[in-house]
């Protein structure tokens, strides 16, 4: 055993020699062997962290894409009204893509079609042009928006003999708010617009109905 002074500590520490000429500080053994401790605890947490970042990674990222995902899911199913378009028209909006159908009605000779029951044209309020009806190469097209503002009887007008089909048909059409309704053209001419959501004291499809981009052959 054998006393030593500590440079800058100002306190006298011990030691002890052993046989092959190592010094083991008393003093310092306690600090020095916890620094020693202490950086032995943090090199096992930073190796156990090492080994888990790989998973901590990959749940990082599947909550970022899970939180993305719900609200781009969101974005897709609230509705924004625009102006313009009726009533609270969808986030993903009623799209026409060109196409034969498309291209061919710009030579079709359009009739307007007689409206009954009190359904009238939305034109004027949006621009959608008047409900009519043209015939080429015997495809039947329709065109334009109605409404009825009283709700009442779904028949909106009798389709004259030339374009009528052959047997009766119900084609899926565009409603108020984006929803889907029913468009009933029999062989006997009745034409009907009909839905099963509501709309203040009516339906959507009172609301609001497109006839656009419909279109069949004669003799269907």
């Amino acid at each position: 055993m054998a006393t030593f002074y500590q440079p800058g500590s100002g306190r006298l520490g011990h030691a002890m020699y052993l046989r092959r000429g190592l010094c083991l500080y008393t003093e310092n053994s306690l600090v020095r062997g916890g620094r020693a401790s202490e950086r032995s605890t943090s090199m096992r947490r930073f190796r156990s962290l090492i080994t888990r970042t790989p998973a901590l990674v990959i749940s990082m990222l599947a909550v970022a894409l899970s939180l993305g995902g719900g609200a781009y899911a969101s974005t897709l199913a609230t509705g924004h009204g625009h102006a313009g378009h009726p009533g609270n028209a969808p986030a993903v909006k009623h799209v026409v893509k060109a196409g034969p159908n498309t291209a061919a009605t710009a030579t079709v000779q359009f009739n307007s079609l007689t409206l009954i029951n009190g359904w009238v044209s939305e034109n004027s309020v949006f621009q959608t042009g008047n409900p009519k009806v043209g015939i080429q190469n015997g495809i039947v097209y329709l065109k334009g928006s109605l409404a009825q503002p009283t709700p009442g009887n779904d028949t909106f007008s009798i389709l004259p003999p030339q374009y009528r089909p052959t047997d009766n048909m119900y084609i899926t059409v565009y409603t108020n708010g984006g929803t889907q309704g029913s468009l009933y053209i029999g062989h006997n001419g009745d034409m009907e617009l009909f839905s099963n959501t509501s709309c203040g004291s009516g339906t959507t499809s009172q609301c609001f109905s497109s006839l656009a981009t419909v279109s069949y052959p004669v003799n269907s």
